[in-house]
């Protein structure tokens, strides 16, 4: 049996089989289409044989101040330049956005990513 407690996950494909669940078993639900992991006191790269094992197909890692994004492929996961479940977003862009909302007030934040998200570019 293999079990992880992610930063954060989502459903994008199966995400109706999951709503109001107060937690996933993986012996009976999906595994969640994208993982976001955030290493700031320990290496999450240990952790991504078991997320492959397991099934997860996109997995984002916030390692300093950049974030990387991987697509599972073969077994193992390779880089992407962009989410393939949310294509707008590069994985360049949601690492400004980070840096973004260490220095901006929350609703201003909130402004500019909805600004990308709607027109696709950056300010």
């Amino acid at each position: 049996m293999k079990a992880f407690e992610p930063g954060s996950s989502f459903y994008f494909h199966r995400a109706v089989e999951m709503p109001g669940k107060p937690a996933i078993d993986l012996s009976v639900d999906p595994p969640p289409d994208l993982v976001i992991e955030v290493d700031i006191s320990r290496n999450s790269a240990h952790r991504f044989p078991i997320f492959a094992a397991i099934g997860v197909r996109e997995v984002w890692r916030y390692h300093s101040g950049e974030v990387t994004m991987f697509a599972l492929s073969g077994g193992g996961y390779q880089n992407l330049d962009r989410s393939r479940f949310l294509p707008r977003l590069s994985a360049a862009a949601v690492s400004k956005f980070v840096e973004d909302s260490r220095h901006q007030a929350p609703g201003d934040w909130f402004e500019s990513l909805k600004a990308y998200l709607t027109a696709g570019s950056l300010s």
